[in-house]
């Protein structure tokens, strides 16, 4: 009996460490699939390479990503003042009935924070708001008395990033989908303790972009939407540009693409009413402008354009990388979005600009700015 139960033990000892195996080749092969489809591949270029080789490379390089179901959208290159490359590559939706072109307006995901800075440095020009305003003072019933619209575009508020828990939470008192003025209550109604204080720590925050969407209205006595058309765009010739949710007065717009996983579009949802961290459409064409726009404009100065490439000081002296709406990398600024399979990323510095769209929930694109950089940044 003795033998018997330790060959039985024996055994159950073999089986576990056989499942054991299994699961750990399943996991290794996880992990290689999804390191497989969120880095892309390396863009071979040689220093020794010219412009137009190179250019002839990256195009290639894209045409692989593309025809391995990797991307979907534009790339626009602009190198000392020149565009040297704005392609695009697929469709603008799920049927690939009609494809994406440089005038294809494209969800932007949290690239447009960088709009809604903007709009706030506008108002700042017009002297409608200053940036070292309170909040409160902007905003009824604003419950963190100390804020000011410097912290919000710095995210270095202490605010929670609760909008959107907060929506959910008490979906039964709102509408059909959610609205700035809506995060605004929210934030009043039910107030969350700070785990920081302001200017304590930088935390990325959806939320204070959304009530800096809240400040522009208020400021203006625009809805954010009208403001921005008003305001930015249209003085900008931005002619495929425009902030477009659930609460626009039209259902879509022409040449508006939409996002899509695998064969199905995807719809916005209840949290697709807001604006101010997301909501901006915009086409490769319309970048071109974008780019002049933060070299030097004539609706904001040059003082305020500068300030929104600084890092903010901290009250322990320590300078976090976010200014208003761009990551603060050595010489250059950038950003990425993602937000209902839209992928976006930007990158400006004194000699380059780089913009990367996408509309089928790639997972690459992060990866795919980084290699353009490399190849073109000299």
């Amino acid at each position: 009996m003795a033998i018997r139960k330790r060959y039985l033990i024996l055994t159950a000892v073999l089986v576990s460490l056989g499942i054991l195996a299994v699961v750990f080749l399943v996991f290794v092969a996880f992990v290689g699939a999804v390191l497989y489809v969120t880095n892309a591949p390396t863009l071979e270029v040689a220093k020794g390479d010219s412009e137009s080789v190179r250019l002839e490379k990256t195009e290639a390089w894209i045409q692989g990503l593309h025809d391995s179901g990797n991307f979907n959208g534009g790339v626009l290159i602009i190198k000392n003042g020149k565009t040297i490359l704005s392609r695009c590559w697929g469709h603008t939706d799920a049927s690939q009935e009609k494809e994406i072109t440089s005038k294809t307006s494209m969800r932007l995901a949290s690239v447009s924070k960088q709009f809604t800075a903007a709009a706030i440095l506008v108002l700042a020009e017009q002297e409608k708001i200053g940036l070292d305003d309170l909040v409160v003072d902007h905003l009824k019933g604003f419950p963190y008395d100390d804020v000011t619209i410097r912290h919000l575009l710095n995210m270095t508020s202490g605010i929670p990033d609760s909008y959107m828990d907060l929506a959910n939470e008490h979906k039964e008192n709102l509408g059909e989908c959610l609205e700035v003025s809506d995060v605004v209550d929210l934030v009043a109604t039910y107030p969350r303790a700070r785990s920081n204080q302001v200017n304590e720590v930088h935390r990325y925050s959806n939320t204070s972009y959304v009530l800096l969407a809240a400040i522009v209205e208020s400021a203006s006595g625009l809805s954010f939407e009208q403001f921005m058309d008003d305001e930015l765009f249209g003085l900008l010739a931005m002619k495929n540009t425009r902030v477009w949710n659930l609460v626009s007065k039209d259902e879509t717009f022409p040449g508006k693409a939409k996002t899509f996983s695998g064969s199905s579009d995807l719809e916005p949802t209840f949290l697709d009413g807001v604006a101010g961290d997301g909501a901006v459409f915009c086409s490769l064409d319309d970048f071109v402008i974008w780019d002049q726009f933060w070299r030097g404009n004539d609706l904001v100065s040059p003082d305020l354009i500068n300030q929104a490439f600084a890092r903010p000081r901290l009250s322990d002296g320590s300078r976090p990388n976010y200014g208003f709406g761009w990551v603060i990398e050595g010489d250059g600024h950038w950003h990425n979005g993602s937000w209902l399979g839209a992928a976006t990323y930007t990158w400006q510095d004194e000699n380059l600009y780089v913009v990367i769209l996408d509309n089928s929930s790639s997972l690459i694109v992060d990866s795919m700015g980084l290699e353009i950089r490399g190849a073109f940044d000299d």
